[in-house]
């Protein structure tokens, strides 16, 4: 079992020398966390945690506002099984993330950060490890995210409503990887070499 609690007293004051304007912020927060694990068998563990994030946004926008913290909150559970040998271990976890107040470039004014808004994923990740021979290692990832904005935004670009709920863009839905790596003596002295595919969606 793990229990943390962390407390955060964040202040800053921005002085715009351009405009004469000065801007102040003060905020506390206390993000607590929580985890658990459980060896069902000798060879399974289930777990599940939970934490809250807060991180400050230095600087301010365009009109000289300064940010809000961004603010988080995810947990995840899963399972983690080893085979008795050792040779092959698994990991299967589905996870959820939920972020408010995501710093971004803002598209109209260049050189200055907007507040993108509110945004939330979930998925599922698989991680295999294993020994396939003595000299012959395997190891696979896989993640499925579902990414998408959670609160609808204007777009400057385009002056349209990007509604909740639209996936957000650079965020695969499916990725995986796989690296095979083989051992071997070259001239007596131990060596290795390895091959490795990626797919991105």
């Amino acid at each position: 079992l793990l229990v943390g609690l962390r407390y955060d007293d964040f202040s800053q004051e921005i002085k715009n020398r351009a405009n004469g304007t000065t801007s102040k912020q003060d905020q506390t927060q206390t993000s607590p966390r929580a985890g658990i694990s459980f060896d069902a068998t000798p060879n399974l563990t289930l777990y599940g945690s939970y934490s809250e994030g807060f991180r400050p946004n230095s600087g301010a926008d365009f009109n000289g506002t300064a940010f809000e913290p961004e603010e988080s909150k995810s947990f995840e559970v899963g399972l983690k099984h080893a085979s008795s040998d050792g040779r092959l271990s698994t990991t299967l976890a589905y996870f959820q993330m939920e972020k408010s107040n995501v710093i971004t470039a803002d598209p109209v004014n260049a050189g200055f950060s907007a507040a993108l808004g509110e945004a939330e994923s979930e998925g599922l990740e698989l991680d295999i490890t294993g020994e396939l021979s003595d000299t012959l290692r395997m190891m696979l990832t896989y993640a499925y995210v579902d990414a998408k904005s959670t609160k609808g935004v204007i777009n400057a670009d385009w002056g349209v409503e990007v509604p909740a709920g639209s996936p957000l863009v650079n965020i695969p839905e499916h990725s995986a990887n796989l690296m095979l790596v083989k051992s071997f003596n070259l001239n007596g002295a131990p060596s290795s070499a390895g091959v490795s595919l990626n797919y991105v969606d």
